[in-house]
């Protein structure tokens, strides 16, 4: 605003003027007094309407500010995501830097007026939690802040406003809908699934896999449950509420909680860690998790949960948890030198050295666990495993156990040694054979494989070929080899055992890889599971679309069992227990039987029913002896147990059966099931969620796939491993449980649009 001061003037009348010099004096002074007084009112007022002016201008831009943050939470409403008022720490805000979860969001300006726009004050707003006085009311408030520049450019005084409006429903919400999940993964029992950022985990809590940091009872959980995400140590818990209401009756289980330390899917800062994805192993779980959604998706790193008996959690230790640890990425510490405190007398010895985690200085972009060991892929297309390492599963050239993740074998091709002295001549030790160059020599890998309880893992190079290592007898490393035929012999100490079990002839390992092979095919495959049971082995991959019989299945690996086996008298032949009565030992031959390279494809004649030559968008589970599902990709899914038990729903067909056990122990079950793939009914829960983006399979006979960014389960369901609050089995595709107090739900309403009201100020 422009202010003007006008001179005005008159004429004197010269008559009236007085003729003493003496007395014009005093009236030129008392006339500048009285004009000097004037001039400082008339100024003083200037400057207190232009403070005015000024307040109510940065009264304005404040409101501004907050109507900014209103308008910023309105977007987030309307699109389904209030996470960031979902977060447990109170201070978590929507500002303008960050996303609707309240983490920033790189590029983004964190001020409404930029410092970078020149004007003499900046702006921002802060929206914190929402507030729900109804079921289909939310109360939005939003802070607007200014700050003034001074003359020399720092803020020498802020200005605030609040805003408050309320969203309304135009309709009472009716239930609950998914939060968006992007991926599942599947256990033995325990399934757990990745929604907009965690980890939610339902089913049996053996080995403490449900990772919520407390027990349940039963040791079970019904419905999804987030996985722990305390910001600090937590107290223990008296344990779930008797479930059958008796003192110490069979089958009632209170489990009490001891205190659980801090989650480390945690931040220090008190947020959530962005999970990107989960795996689940035969007893543990894994994930991988970058600091916050917006950070890049490149800084991801690995924690687990679970069983650790063969440091498959990667901690350095053995140490079973139920919240999430993370993952070792310590660099190499050098041996503990004595300097008074190590290695003298009645000391304690001095610490060796520690060599560095694999996973020092770099972050993962797959991660898979199997059984009791876990392999993660590094953004440098590089492969680490942690954990059992008896048929070598680790890939690391050794069958030593490794409780922190080490580098899987890329070691060159190794010239035989020849003899210079140190080897080959008398009373010296044999001469090294030559040592074949690692499958991953020079190569990078972009995908890993999945492992269900199996001792074999395999990957996925970027140049479309594919390396398998560890158990081998059968093939199922795919490289053209596999065990021939052993002959072994028991001891005297079976007594008079008419059948000794096949147990009593180890299968051998000489056969297995303990570092990376090729796979011997030109196929290329896009997806690849390897399936462990004590007497079978087996990998089965779909081709990708750009591969010869592209969206097919193939497999490799097989089957052993003990034959010819003969017993003989031990007392007769002067056996290690000498004569005696009653007292054997047997020879038995174990054969291996199975296909080393990739063998099909698969469902490729009149006995695959509807799947015979069927192109495949998704598989999950064994396609040669045990549950299988695929969806084609035309959207429609069939599921088979390859001649394995289907009378508990494991098709998801629909049909309910019941089946009874005689007195001689024949199961009888009404209706019967016919053979073959059954489709999966598509008409129920499924009915307009098409198509399926992620399904797995778990050994007990169920499956878990997510359709429309919600989890669908069918099978058995005696763990829960179903999600949906209860223990009966699921003959069709049932969505997961998601009212209050599963944690994947969160409230809808019907229909009808969201309609603000005109904000109420103040």
């Amino acid at each position: 605003m422009r202010f003007s001061f006008k001179k005005r003037t008159g004429v004197i009348n010269k008559q009236n003027q007085p003729n003493s010099a003496g007395f014009l004096l005093p009236v030129v002074i008392f006339l500048g007094i009285g004009i000097g007084t004037v001039s400082v009112v008339a100024l003083q007022s200037v400057a207190n309407n232009s403070t005015t002016l000024n307040t109510q201008y940065y009264d304005s831009a404040a409101r501004e500010a907050a109507q900014a943050g209103i308008a910023s939470a309105a977007q987030c409403i309307k699109s389904n995501d209030r996470s960031w008022s979902a977060d447990t720490d109170p201070a978590t805000t929507l500002r303008p830097d960050t996303g609707c979860d309240g983490n920033a969001v790189g590029g983004r300006s964190a001020y409404v007026v930029d410092p970078a726009d020149n004007l003499p004050y900046v702006s921002y707003y802060e929206v914190g939690n929402l507030q729900a006085p109804s079921s289909n009311t939310v109360v939005v408030t939003s802070t607007g802040t200014v700050k003034v520049k001074g003359p020399s450019g720092t803020y020498v005084s802020t200005t605030t406003s609040t805003v408050r409006t309320f969203a309304k429903s135009s309709t009472t919400p009716t239930g609950y809908v998914s939060k968006n999940v992007t991926g599942v993964s599947t256990g033995p029992s325990t399934a757990c699934a990745v929604a907009e950022g965690w980890v939610y985990c339902w089913g049996s809590n053996a080995n403490k896999m449900v990772g919520a940091g407390k027990n349940f009872a039963n040791d079970r959980a019904l419905l999804p449950t987030k996985v722990a995400d305390n910001g600090a140590t937590t107290t223990a818990l008296p344990g779930s509420p008797n479930p059958c209401g008796g003192f110490l009756q069979p089958g009632c289980v209170t489990n009490p909680t001891p205190a659980q330390p801090k989650s480390a899917l945690t931040n220090a800062d008190g947020s959530r860690k962005y999970v990107m994805k989960v795996s689940v192993g035969s007893t543990h779980v894994c994930v991988m998790a970058k600091d916050s959604q917006s950070a890049n998706d490149n800084t991801a790193n690995a924690y687990c949960w679970g069983d650790n008996a063969s440091g498959q959690l990667g901690t350095r230790n053995t140490t079973d948890t139920m919240t999430p640890v993370a993952v070792d990425t310590a660099p190499y510490v050098p041996a503990e030198v004595s300097t008074g405190q190590c290695g003298g007398w009645f000391q304690r010895a001095c610490n060796p050295a520690a060599p560095a985690s694999a996973l020092n200085g770099k972050n993962i972009k797959d991660i898979s666990a199997g059984s009791g060991f876990t392999c993660a892929l590094t953004t440098d297309g590089h492969v680490s495993c942690w954990g059992a390492n008896d048929s070598g599963q680790l890939g690391t050239g050794d069958s030593s156990t490794y409780n922190y993740p080490v580098a899987v074998n890329e070691d060159p091709y190794v010239p035989a040694e020849v003899s210079t002295g140190q080897c080959g001549g008398w009373f010296q030790r044999p001469c090294n054979p030559a040592v074949p160059a690692s499958a991953l020599n020079g190569k990078s890998v972009k995908a890993l494989g999945r492992v269900k309880a199996a001792r074999t893992m395999c990957v996925i190079e970027t140049d479309d070929k594919h390396a398998c290592w560890g158990e081998n007898w059968s093939g199922q490393a795919g490289d053209g080899t596999k065990s021939g035929n052993t002959t072994s012999t028991t001891d005297c100490s079976g007594g008079n055992s008419s059948t000794p079990p096949d147990s009593s002839f180890p299968i051998t390992s000489a056969a297995d890889e303990l570092r990376p092979v090729e796979v011997q095919t030109t196929l290329k495959f896009d997806s690849i599971t390897t399936f462990g049971g004590s007497d079978w082995g087996y990998t089965i991959a779909k081709t990708s679309s750009s591969s010869t019989n592209p969206n097919r299945v193939f497999y490799w690996g097989g089957t052993t069992d003990v034959s010819s086996k003969t017993r003989r008298a031990c007392g007769s032949t002067g056996g290690s227990s000498g004569p005696g009565v009653n007292k054997y030992e047997w020879t038995g031959t174990r054969t291996y039987t199975g296909q080393t390279t990739p063998t099909g494809p698969l469902f490729n004649d009149s006995s695959a029913g509807s799947l015979n030559g069927a192109t495949l968008s998704l598989i999950s589970g064994n396609a040669i002896n045990g549950l299988f599902c695929a969806q084609t990709t035309t959207n429609v899914s069939y599921c088979t147990t390859n001649g394995g038990r289907a009378a508990d729903g494991q098709t998801g067909n629909g049909t309910v059966v019941s089946c009874s056990t005689n007195w001689l122990g024949v199961e009888t079950c009404t209706p019967s099931i016919p053979s073959g793939p059954q489709p999966v009914k598509l008409t129920g829960a499924l009915a307009g969620q098409l198509p399926i983006t992620d399904i797995d399979t778990g050994s007990s006979g169920y499956t878990c796939a997510v359709a429309a960014n919600a989890v669908y389960c069918w099978g058995v369901n005696s763990s829960g491993q179903a999600g949906v609050n209860n223990t009966t089995d699921q003959f069709e595709p049932a969505r997961q449980y998601l009212d209050p107090p599963s944690d994947l739900g969160v409230q809808s309403s019907a229909s009808g649009t969201t309609v603000w009201s005109d904000p109420v100020n103040f």
